[in-house]
């Protein structure tokens, strides 16, 4: 990770690591995770219910992609770009259950979250074998981008209490919610010293949920310059890949280049 503050934020304060792992640390964190977050256990907000806190997401940017495949070509664009999605899901590619202070979670302790296991950027939709790290690599290759940073606003996932399946949030306006509690919590913690950091001229919402969250924490006001775009969501049911992929260029062409006239 290129910024010493985001990798504090994501390894020590978010996922607690002996020391923090090299910047761009590919496959293998060469130390254990020994905890987590757990200020939404222990405020209370899922006490009684039937529902817990599970898999967790750190963030990762540009950096992280290119030791995870290899440098850009040169000469590609310096603004600074954010992609949000809503939360972790899926089960995929996060590690063995942990337990710390009476917490069970699955930190993504084998390798980077999203980085995709490729030697080569992925520069037409045919190279997308997946929603996330492929296609989020081909993103940052297809428009050039040398400065992105992709996160989810919430950094765990909801799951029933007794088994392995995942469930969304609701998401709502309603500060004293059980969803809304955990999401500013989030915020709080976590997703509002993300953007201080990345100072993003552009956000991309992945999917309405996200741009809703977005919208109830207030993230335009705390970017009062930065334009705002909603993308497809990766994953979306309704529509095939292909056509994902290239709606989403469409609109972050259009981003881009309002960018470059401001």
């Amino acid at each position: 990770m290129n910024n010493t503050k985001l990798a504090e934020l994501n390894f020590r304060k978010l996922l607690h690591y002996r020391s923090v792992p090299a910047q761009g640390a590919r496959s293998f964190f060469p130390i254990p995770c020994t905890g987590f977050c757990v200020s939404c256990e222990k405020n209370g907000f899922l006490d009684g219910g039937d529902q817990r806190l599970d898999q967790m997401s750190h963030g990762a940017d540009t950096e992280d992609f290119e030791k995870s495949i290899c440098k850009l070509p040169p000469g590609g664009l310096e603004v600074s770009v954010a992609f949000l999605l809503e939360s972790p899901g899926g089960y995929c590619g996060n590690g063995e259950k942990l337990t710390y202070e009476g917490v069970t979670k699955r930190p993504p302790v084998n390798h980077y979250y999203w980085t995709p296991q490729r030697r080569t950027w992925p520069t037409s939709p045919s190279e997308v074998r997946n929603p996330y790290g492929d296609y989020f690599a081909y993103i940052i290759a297809k428009h050039r981008l040398n400065n992105v940073y992709f996160t989810n606003v919430i950094k765990c996932s909801l799951a029933e209490r007794d088994v392995d399946q995942f469930v969304g949030y609701y998401v709502t306006r309603d500060p004293d919610a059980r969803d809304s509690k955990i999401r500013n919590n989030c915020f709080n913690l976590f997703l509002r010293e993300e953007m201080r950091i990345v100072n993003p001229q552009i956000v991309f919402y992945f999917g309405q949920k996200t741009e809703k969250m977005g919208y109830y924490l207030e993230l335009q006001s705390l970017l009062p310059n930065a334009h705002f775009e909603r993308l497809h969501h990766p994953a979306a049911r309704t529509l095939g890949q292909s056509e994902i992929i290239g709606q989403n260029d469409v609109r972050m062409l259009q981003a881009l280049s309002k960018w470059k006239q401001a």
